[in-house]
């Protein structure tokens, strides 16, 4: 990308998709990291990744791999208002790395399979427990697509987690929000 797309792009890493990860608790300590956050249906980080994962790698075909951090009166008092403390506590946000970012959390989900060969936290019991990993999938497919080194290893984890999915669905039915999308699943 050049021009304006890349500068929109830019701005998209240099705002809340590049910063996202350092101050909502949904992303920064996420289940799927092995945190706390993320309750629920543990989807916000796989949502999160599906968009920023491909931001970084447009960011790194254009030979951006670090962005200034959030600086300056308007943007500080703008981002300060969202975080959970006082602004006069804010401080200039630290640069972005997107590509560095984007990597940290595939490994996480990578290294956190289960041996069963589930994708993704595992404490929701009912047909619920379907939706977060098909959402992260998503992100997986674009990772093995943009690392074509690690497209064997993300595909076969794939496979796995889709198998236990097929023994699962043999006891447990989808629900609620999975059976309401299970042509996405």
């Amino acid at each position: 990308p050049k021009g304006w797309l890349l500068e929109q792009l830019q701005l998209q890493a240099e705002g809340l998709s590049g910063h996202l990860a350092q101050f909502w608790p949904d992303v920064m300590d996420s289940a799927w990291r092995g945190g706390k956050g993320d309750k629920g249906l543990h989807e916000r980080t796989p949502y999160w990744l599906n968009g920023f994962l491909p931001l970084a790698y447009l960011l790194r075909n254009a030979n951006i791999t670090s962005l200034p951090g959030v600086q300056g009166l308007y943007h500080q008092r703008t981002m300060c208002a969202a975080l959970p403390r006082a602004a006069a506590d804010c401080k200039d946000l630290p640069p972005v790395k997107p590509l560095e970012q984007a990597r940290a959390y595939i490994a996480e989900i990578l290294k956190r399979r289960k041996p069963s060969g589930w994708l993704g936290p595992d404490d929701i019991a009912d047909g619920n427990m379907y939706w977060a990993p098909s959402v992260a999938m998503l992100a997986l497919v674009q990772y093995a697509e943009l690392e074509p080194t690690a497209f064997a290893d993300v595909t076969q984890l794939i496979l796995e987690h889709l198998l236990e999915m097929k023994r699962r669905l043999s006891t447990v039915a989808l629900s609620d929000v999975a059976q309401n999308r299970w042509v996405d699943v």
